[in-house]
């Protein structure tokens, strides 16, 4: 179970002008401040999050990038797609109160 982009973006004030990218050619999620994307790459990098493909349908409830739809996660494209994708947390504990 994860998040989208669009559904972690409402809890920042600002939207922006950056975007973030799995490689070169395919697209994460843009539009974003540079404060949400320092700290999603600061959850990805030490490991606190993953960022696991998924089908578009899960950003339906809003929008959807205008590109091409990358459909293989691990293809190299030549222009520009989206790869659509959840933020899940790598671990997971219930704590009791």
């Amino acid at each position: 179970m994860g998040i989208t982009f669009q559904a972690v973006q409402v809890y920042f004030v600002d939207s922006g002008d950056r975007a973030l990218y799995a490689d070169e050619t395919k697209l994460l999620w843009a539009g974003i401040s540079q404060e949400f994307a320092e700290i999603v790459l600061e959850l990805l990098e030490s490991k606190k999050i993953d960022c696991k493909s998924c089908n578009p349908v899960a950003y339906s409830d809003r929008y959807f990038l205008r590109l091409p739809l990358a459909k293989q996660p691990n293809r190299k494209y030549v222009k520009e797609h989206w790869l659509p994708v959840l933020l899940v947390a790598r671990e997971y504990r219930r704590y009791k109160f």
